[in-house]
């Protein structure tokens, strides 16, 4: 039988994007992201230092996609039934944890081990704080809030590696991975400001619509395409340029110019989206994104990275707010978290198989193959999107109506 409690805090309907409940969540996500960041780069350096090979970084890095995928039989189910925030709460102190393991590894089992735990823990914050924000945003505006939102993780990524490359050579990996646990615990409390409109309406069941949408399967195909791309990025760029003989400011401009060119193609492109809808503001951003990695594998000199950082930006990070967007609205307001995690799923799958298959073809052909062969995948996530425009142009058009 079916439970239904008082709505624990009374908010009113949102007619902007940055209202404080959106302002809460999003604060939150910067120190959840910038702790995911510094794990992201860091632990595929720390495994080199360990003796591992490009197939064994590759392995280490999409392990996280396991637990992910594993842990979305639960995740969807328990944030559109349990009170978000504190699911989110939950989650990063399982972050903490992780980032805890980490520092105490001395061996690349004990690191496996806590990449899973992180797997798991970013699959409730990333699938959570995504929900959360829907939640606050006004119907019109959903893709350039979504958009606005992922901001946060633009910050991250402009200082993260960076970051992590200072800390390392100050502190050591241990220190710079306790850094990373206490900024997900400052998530932690400052999430305790985050107030949701929660009325429970249903008792956790696992199932597989509330696992994951079936209507959201769409977008869900499109993001792992594009983030079985992505993932290579924090897994072997550093690795690259190390080998190249390239200082670590030169891996900075990549990351710098990247988070800059996402502070400004994040909104614009969301909001652009909300104009003119998904095939013609994503497939070009797409185009671009295959772009950057061609001179991606060209790159030896700071400006190539620029370049490169601004055309995957541009892509990726424009083409990433959109797709969630149109997965989102493929629901009712009630199943945002099946449809959020039907997204996510596709992307475990591309974060577990993209760093796998590129290590085994660097390994192979040399790094400079393994960024070209990126565009394959690119290439299908576009052809895919215009076989099915149609039936997003429906999507979209229903979503205006309701």
């Amino acid at each position: 039988m079916e439970k239904e409690t008082e709505i624990t805090t009374s908010i009113e309907v949102p007619t902007k994007v940055w209202n404080a409940q959106f302002i809460s969540i999003f604060i939150a996500s910067i120190c959840v992201y910038l702790s995911l960041q510094l794990g992201h780069t860091m632990v595929p350096k720390y495994v080199y230092s360990l003796g591992g090979t490009a197939a064994i970084i590759g392995t280490i890095s999409g392990a996280f996609g396991a637990t992910a995928f594993i842990m979305k039989v639960f995740s969807g189910p328990m944030i559109d039934t349990l009170n978000r925030k504190y699911v989110f709460m939950a989650a990063a102190g399982g972050l903490v944890l992780a980032m805890v393991g980490y520092s105490l590894s001395t061996s690349i089992p004990m690191l496996f081990v806590s990449r899973l735990l992180q797997g798991a823990a970013q699959t409730f914050t990333a699938v959570c704080m995504l929900t959360m924000v829907a939640d606050t945003l006004p119907p019109d505006k959903m893709g350039q809030g979504i958009g606005i939102y992922w901001m946060a993780q633009a910050f991250a990524q402009a200082i993260g590696a960076s970051l992590g490359l200072e800390l390392v050579a100050k502190v050591g990996y241990k220190g710079t991975f306790l850094i990373a646990g206490a900024m997900a615990a400052l998530a932690i409390l400052l999430a305790t400001r985050i107030q949701l409109n929660f009325k429970r309406t249903k008792e956790f069941k696992i199932s597989l619509q509330g696992i994951a949408a079936k209507e959201a399967l769409l977008p869900s195909v499109v993001i792992f395409l594009l983030s079985a791309v992505f993932i290579n990025i924090n897994t072997f760029l550093v690795i690259d340029a190390g080998l190249k003989g390239l200082s670590s400011s030169v891996v900075g401009v990549y990351f710098t110019t990247y988070a800059v060119m996402m502070l400004v193609s994040r909104p614009l492109v969301g909001k652009l989206s909300d104009m003119f809808g998904f095939i013609k503001s994503a497939i070009p951003v797409m185009c671009i994104y295959a772009g950057g990695f061609v001179i991606l594998s060209f790159a030896t000199t700071w400006w190539m990275y620029c370049a490169a950082g601004v055309m995957i930006a541009f892509g990726w990070g424009a083409a990433l707010p959109i797709i969630q967007a149109l997965a989102i609205k493929t629901v009712p307001k009630d199943r945002r978290g099946a449809a959020t995690n039907a997204g996510y799923i596709g992307m475990d799958f591309g974060n577990m198989l993209g760093p796998v298959v590129a290590g085994i073809v660097a390994d192979r052909l040399g790094y400079m193959v393994m960024w070209q062969s990126l565009v394959v995948p690119v290439g299908l996530a576009v052809i895919f999107a215009l076989v099915n425009a149609k039936r997003i142009n429906t999507i979209e058009s229903n979503f205006v109506k309701n």
